[in-house]
């Protein structure tokens, strides 16, 4: 009987520890923003004050450091407070490196490097994500600038769909905001 209790409370915790236990996804989104430069797409996301017209689940920010050697490349260190798209009332913190750079010819590529610690009950609760995202050129002599975001981040198998929605619209938003704020310059 013994015996029997103890390989239920092994098997519940093993379940529960897979269903718990964030594990990563991933996600792509891209986009075309017509008539803008590429440099001009990447300059204005790398400022993270315009997050805030970007992402409107971002609450508040503070820049922790900055730092850059050329404007090929800087850096800088973020906190910031948000709530859930889908739960307004659900509020998290999270920590995040921006590493901003750019390749010269061929590629022409802008690139923003981001990694976000993401806690949701004071330290306790907290997932990981990445995110990389290139504003290039698009075709040979256009004016126009592709934007790719590659994104992965962690989730409880338990949450995948509620992660997945609240990931996405976040994606679906800052895209939408983003080509709007350059059809109004």
């Amino acid at each position: 009987m013994m015996r029997h209790k103890f390989l239920t409370v092994c098997a519940i915790s093993l379940v529960t520890y897979l269903l718990l236990n964030p594990r990563p996804y991933s996600l792509s989104y891209s986009g075309i923003i017509h008539d803008v430069d590429p440099y001009l797409v990447w300059e204005f996301l790398a400022d993270f004050n315009n997050m805030l017209k970007l992402n409107p689940t971002i609450e508040s920010f503070s820049i922790m450091y900055d730092k850059g050697e050329t404007r090929n490349y800087w850096e800088y260190g973020v906190y910031y407070t948000e709530h859930l798209s889908n739960l307004p009332f659900v509020k998290n913190a999270a920590h995040a490196v921006y590493k901003i750079y750019k390749l010269e010819d061929p590629s022409l590529e802008f690139t923003i490097e981001s990694h976000h610690r993401t806690c949701f009950i004071g330290e306790y609760f907290c997932v990981d994500s990445e995110s990389k995202f290139v504003c290039k050129p698009h075709g040979l002599q256009s004016k126009d600038t592709y934007c790719l975001e590659e994104v992965i981040y962690e989730c409880p198998r338990l949450g995948y769909l509620f992660c997945h929605s609240e990931v996405t619209y976040q994606r679906r938003t800052i895209f939408k905001n983003l080509i709007q704020e350059f059809k109004s310059t």
